[in-house]
């Protein structure tokens, strides 16, 4: 991971995934930048762990930036690697909310912005912040 989201890491008591290429099968890494509009190494995204516990951060360089949402993410299951995704429109009912994740998210509202996804063997996490709070959808 690089040094800058180490430091981050570190900073908010969490390790970062140094074993995470011990299997031959991942193909992304565990962290993406250029989660936010802006130059690439404005903001980023990425796994860290406490414990036995695994978060996704985000990560925010530019002060000029706005982001609405917790920057610290709860994780279920073994992180993969992460992308960002962009441009698409997907509706938010196909979506939980981390927080409570028994409920839909609304069904007139559409993805206007990036996607964090990570993915492994067939297993599919989309995070995606809206009006302050995240949502997530699992597909497998």
């Amino acid at each position: 991971m690089p040094k800058k989201l180490v430091e981050v890491a570190k900073s908010r008591s969490c390790e970062p995934l140094n074993d995470f290429f011990n299997s031959d099968d991942l193909l992304d890494p565990p962290y993406a930048l250029g989660y936010l509009p802006g130059d690439r190494e404005s903001s980023a995204v990425f796994f860290c762990r406490r414990g036995n516990e695994f978060f996704l951060m985000v990560a925010i360089f530019d002060d000029r930036l706005k982001f609405s949402c917790q920057t610290e993410i709860p994780y279920p299951g073994n992180p993969s690697g992460l992308r960002i995704l962009g441009g698409k429109s997907v509706p938010l009912n196909l979506f939980r909310y981390v927080d409570p994740p028994h409920r839909y998210g609304p069904k007139t509202v559409k993805t206007r912005g990036p996607i964090i996804e990570d993915y492994y063997d067939g297993v599919l996490n989309w995070f995606y912040c809206h009006d302050g709070k995240w949502l997530r959808r699992f597909l497998h």
